[in-house]
């Protein structure tokens, strides 16, 4: 579950108000905390989440003192990806080039590729503003409220046509290894 009030048009999708998504990552937190942990990491995985995220680390910080980090996957390889990539901005949003691929590593069976159409985001059509959210990759300066169901019915966005389990494999390396190098630094 996470906090996805902008899926919720599409079938399917259950979004938890940020107040319940933030208890329940302070529970989580403080569970953790009971038992001694004083270094925690969370890594997120949906674009959703990021803000709440950030939110919960510094309340979770200023209750307990305890040292929490976040960040999401994509973000954990950004130069990687961005060699990586083929699409163009707009081509890593949801259900694209770069969670399809990663899809076909993990779950190749459940992926219909024949299915997979390109619906580049067009930020200014979409949110109104070339300033706002552009793809995974560039979550934009400006961000506004949307509803995907509307803007992107096909709850594509980007281009999921470029995908391949290579690609995946490639990604999912250098986030693993993103995500090593950040664990050996913050473990000091």
């Amino acid at each position: 579950w996470g906090y996805s009030p902008y899926h919720t048009g599409l079938a399917g999708t259950i979004s938890l108000r940020p107040e319940t998504y933030l208890a329940l990552l302070q529970d989580v937190l403080d569970g953790i905390i009971s038992h001694g942990f004083r270094k925690i990491f969370l890594l997120n995985g949906h674009g959703g989440n990021r803000n709440l995220i950030s939110v919960a680390v510094f309340e979770c910080m200023r209750r307990t003192g305890v040292s929490v980090a976040a960040a999401s996957f994509w973000d954990m390889a950004g130069a990687e990806i961005a060699a990586i990539r083929e699409s163009p901005k707009g081509g890593m949003a949801h259900a694209c080039e770069l969670e399809t691929s990663m899809q076909l590593v993990f779950q190749p069976h459940l992926v219909k590729m024949a299915l997979a159409s390109r619906q580049m985001v067009d930020s200014r059509k979409s949110y109104g503003t070339s300033f706002s959210f552009k793809d995974l990759m560039d979550f934009g300066a400006v961000t506004t409220g949307y509803d995907i169901a509307k803007t992107d019915p096909t709850g594509i966005l980007g281009d999921p046509t470029l995908a391949s389990a290579e690609k995946g494999r490639r990604i999912l390396e250098a986030v693993l290894d993103g995500i090593s190098r950040f664990i050996e630094e913050y473990r000091g």
